[in-house]
């Protein structure tokens, strides 16, 4: 059907289209009978399928005035209706998520009768889920509790009904079955998915969780889409330092110069960070008093502190503490035995003994 353009300087007569729609809608909305032509159609089909006939559907014969809304461009673009038999078949590929309900007037010029005409597209299961982004990074401390939840984004499907999201699971990465998924409908009718703590998190063990996150829709069969969710396990001080030994023994000479190394002690710590980073130290309260060795805090390295003598002590026991860095510290404890040498620092002495004459010798 053609049609035509009112000119500002004709805007004082109107066509003669614009007329005959303004009566028959009048007579539509006197008339006290009332004739509608419902149609549904699946999106997705080839341009040209049909869809549905009015004189079949209404009753009314044709030839048919056809009066969508004025501001409706492109339903005669997107529905083609044959204007003589009222047949209606589809002018594009029709598209739910674009336009799912076209509506017009189809007015038999014959009988003077209006039938309403409406078009349902239905939906088909042509869209996947989509997750908003490919990757989301989470970070959980390791002292996190089992059952403790963390809402991820959800995945949106242009479908709707069963076609969209029903379901969400973990496909890949969850090591030890450390998480599950739980999800909820929102009263939008979006499928919410949270992440599950379900069983202890310890960093040394995993530190970084990759988890494959697939979303499915109810189609059959159902199309899915994916993310990666990873999750970072932030460090706790959960370890003490542990000595490579629990009992050290050296020897020094004790003619050993003050600051002469006599033997380190390494400790490790599996945590990171401050509460790896270990502070070596001699517990003076239980050992050493006198400061007659020292120990570097950062290395372990025990050296002489003082001047040794072996005649007035010949072994020296140690008690060394290696601890972290953190915030409330992890402390463990070893001994050490140092034996001082003895060397040639005295000369001999000699006892002499007078007697007198009146003394008997033995």
């Amino acid at each position: 059907m053609s049609r035509r353009t009112v000119h500002p300087s004709r805007a004082g007569t109107a066509p003669l289209w614009t007329l005959l729609a303004c009566f028959l809608l009048l007579l539509h909305k006197t008339n006290g009978q009332q004739h509608v032509a419902t149609f549904q159609t699946e999106e997705g089909q080839d341009s040209g399928t049909y869809i549905g006939n009015i004189v079949q559907a209404s009753g009314i014969t044709g030839p048919f005035f056809l009066s969508p809304d004025p501001s409706d461009t492109e339903l005669l673009t997107h529905l083609s209706i044959d204007e003589q038999t009222g047949v209606i078949r589809s002018g594009i590929r029709l598209d739910r998520e674009t336009r799912d309900f076209y509506e017009l007037l189809a007015v038999s010029t014959s009988l003077g009768q209006v039938v309403t005409v409406t078009v349902q597209v239905l939906d088909v299961n042509d869209n996947s889920p989509t997750f908003p982004t490919a990757l989301t990074e989470l970070e959980l401390s390791e002292s996190t509790p089992v059952g403790v939840k963390r809402n991820i984004a959800s995945a949106v499907d242009a479908d709707e009904g069963v076609l969209g999201v029903q379901r969400y699971e973990i496909n890949s990465g969850n090591v030890g079955s450390a998480f599950r998924l739980d999800a909820r409908r929102g009263g939008d009718g979006v499928l919410y998915p949270e992440l599950v703590v379900s069983s202890a998190l310890d960093k040394e063990t995993v530190p970084e969780y990759n988890l494959m996150i697939y979303a499915y829709d109810g189609g059959t069969p159902p199309r899915s889409g994916s993310t990666t969710v990873r999750v970072r396990v932030g460090d706790v001080n959960d370890n003490q330092p542990i000595f490579t030994q629990s009992r050290y023994s050296a020897e020094v000479l004790e003619n050993a110069t003050v600051g002469t190394s006599v033997l380190d002690v390494t400790a490790s710590d599996q945590d990171e960070g401050p509460n790896g980073a270990i502070i070596y130290g001699i517990d003076r309260r239980q050992s050493d008093p006198e400061e007659f060795f020292a120990i570097n805090s950062e290395n372990g390295v025990i050296s002489v502190n003082k001047p040794l003598d072996f005649e007035e002590r010949s072994v020296h026991e140690l008690i060394v503490f290696a601890r972290d860095n953190a915030t409330q510290p992890e402390r463990t404890t070893a001994f050490v035995s140092v034996s001082v040498l003895d060397v040639n620092d005295n000369l001999p002495t000699i006892d002499i003994t007078f007697l007198n004459e009146n003394q008997p010798i033995f």
